[in-house]
């Protein structure tokens, strides 16, 4: 049994159960929708759904696709109950994706999910980040860049603010502003000249966008780290940003 599949009673009792299949079921369902074993943020993997359907240029309304994703959430959070009486069936499962009315409303897992599309992340609702993973074509003694646009198309002022979390050096310029209504920011992020490649060449770290609509008059200068805490009850948008070394030109200069 591979260890972050199994269930937990198998994990802390050493028993399985008649549903300790499921509990793995549900552990690749959410692999495979969000890439992560658990959901690091609704909002981001709602976000990163979109990017991909808007590139791939489908016909069908994102708004059915977005109904089609939670459903698949919700399904692997039900099926990784901690109680395993609470986890679905097979046939239920099958019941629910041929659109009839489950019992998937009642596991307690999919409930703060499903609360928080109270807010989905549609077009029009706060930046629009692209792309969501910059390929950074890695040099050794050269400082290399990346291009990040922030649009908005909503009818407000958006500021925002861009950390790094990544133990590489980076520069953003600029790391914070202001993008005005219908208009676009160009960030330009920067790798510092670097005399040995990294140990992880598939993943150079990641970067923090957050971001929130702004009253009229708000200057650049203005933007603290107050603006974007959550606690204080502002609609916060933050989306996470992935640097990732170019393999592709690496195998054609080989």
């Amino acid at each position: 049994v591979t260890l972050g599949y199994c269930s937990p009673e198998y994990l802390l009792g050493g028993k399985m159960s008649v549903k300790s299949d499921m509990y793995s079921l549900g552990v690749m369902i959410i692999e495979l929708v969000t890439g992560y074993k658990d959901i690091p943020d609704n909002n981001n993997v709602l976000r990163r759904w979109r990017h991909r359907w808007n590139k791939s240029q489908k016909e069908t309304p994102w708004s059915y696709q977005i109904l089609q994703i939670t459903k698949c959430i919700g399904i692997g959070l039900h099926c990784q109950e901690s109680d395993p009486y609470r986890r679905p069936f097979i046939q239920d499962i099958i019941h629910d994706m041929n659109g009839n009315e489950g019992t998937f409303g009642q596991n307690s897992n999919a409930d703060g999910f499903y609360a928080d599309q109270t807010r989905p992340c549609w077009d029009d609702d706060m930046l629009d980040i692209e792309p969501l993973k910059l390929h950074f074509q890695f040099e050794l003694n050269k400082e290399i860049s990346c291009l990040l646009n922030l649009d908005n198309s909503t009818t407000a002022a958006i500021a925002f603010a861009i950390q790094s979390v990544s133990p590489m050096p980076y520069c953003i310029q600029p790391n914070k502003g202001i993008v005005l209504p219908l208009s676009r920011c160009a960030i330009v992020i920067t790798l510092e000249s670097q005399s040995m490649p990294p140990k992880d060449m598939q993943h150079l770290g990641e970067f923090v966008v957050q971001s929130a609509k702004i009253i009229d008059g708000v200057t650049p200068e203005e933007i603290t780290s107050d603006m974007f805490n959550k606690v204080s009850g502002e609609v916060v948008d933050e989306v996470n940003v992935d640097a990732i070394f170019d393999l592709a030109l690496l195998l054609e200069e080989s």
